[in-house]
């Protein structure tokens, strides 16, 4: 743990950043006046921002309670389980879209990490951040490996993988002065299977990745309604219905309109999976197809506006 009272300035550090640009030097100046953080936290820091391996995140903690300690359990589910990909709630909820920045914001320079930490007790009483590190190249953003960065938890949670959170540094009163790391975090990784999940961001970009994430049936619903619903909105029944009907019939889901709509069909929307997927997102017993359709395509016109996904 650190503890340095020797305060860190911008300016001492990063003023040839600023030179040529008045209007950052003023921010820099202003931000050195406010608040505080400590020399050797702001020097931890500058090393992983500089750093042109990975990319440097905070999670500002919400309405959470943590108390500056290793022992927390909240932290302690944090450093050995992962951060939720639910925004800013620590636990609980689930998601379906795995994009890093529905949790984390990247930070691209010491001066917006400086102002995001020190006025992050600003944010819903937020007691502090949870500091992140991960490789650019696993988010599409540097040449090099692309590896998933979440998993899924008991089939259905996901969560940023425990290697990737660095650690936790609270902030009282726009002072940071320690960080509590993570013994979890590791600098290498190589974590891939049946749990792996990919960042969204990459998946789209690499639509060549293995498919090594198996997820749940309500995500699969939802993907295949997002399409439905799409292609109904652009062009129309008759080809919404053309799009279902050879999805079911053929496994082709080329009748769907968005490329996103049809990489995510054709990554996680399986030709024996349709009948029991739309029997699941709408809470149909029945067996025929047809009756599932119109179900589908009721709940697609707002027909039935009390069909919800089952939480089962």
């Amino acid at each position: 743990m650190i503890n340095e009272e020797k305060g860190y300035k911008l300016l001492e550090h990063h003023k040839a950043d600023f030179k040529k640009n008045k209007y950052m030097l003023g921010l820099a100046k202003d931000w050195d006046a406010t608040g505080f953080i400590s020399e050797q936290l702001g020097l931890e820091l500058d090393n992983i921002i500089d750093d042109d391996e990975y990319i440097l995140g905070i999670h500002r903690t919400g309405y959470t309670p943590i108390s500056p300690s290793i022992s927390d359990p909240i932290l302690t589910d944090i450093f050995s389980k992962g951060l939720y990909n639910n925004g800013d709630i620590m636990g609980g909820g689930m998601s379906g879209n795995t994009s890093i920045e529905k949790t984390v914001s990247l930070m691209e320079s010491a001066l917006f990490l400086n102002m995001s930490l020190k006025t992050s007790d600003n944010y819903k009483s937020s007691c502090g951040c949870i500091i992140v590190k991960i490789p650019k190249s696993y988010l599409g953003r540097k040449e090099g490996p692309v590896l998933p960065i979440f998993y899924r938890e008991d089939g259905v949670q996901i969560r940023l993988m425990p290697e990737f959170i660095y650690g936790y540094i609270p902030v009282d009163n726009h002072r940071a002065t320690t960080i509590i790391r993570n013994p979890n975090y590791k600098d290498k990784h190589s974590t891939v299977n049946e749990r792996s999940v990919y960042d969204d961001s990459v998946v789209y970009k690499n639509p060549n990745l293995p498919t090594v994430n198996s997820i749940s049936l309500i995500d699969k619903y939802n993907i295949l309604f997002k399409a439905y619903v799409d292609t109904l909105k652009k062009y129309g029944d008759r080809q919404a219905t053309a799009a279902l009907m050879n999805l079911i019939n053929c496994n082709n889901y080329s009748y769907f309109t968005g490329k996103e709509n049809r990489l995510a069909l054709s990554r996680h929307v399986i030709f024996s999976d349709i009948k029991k997927i739309l029997a699941y997102g709408l809470n149909a017993e029945a067996n025929d197809i047809s009756e599932l359709f119109r179900l589908f395509h009721m709940s697609a016109n707002g027909e039935l506006a009390k069909l919800k996904s089952p939480t089962r």
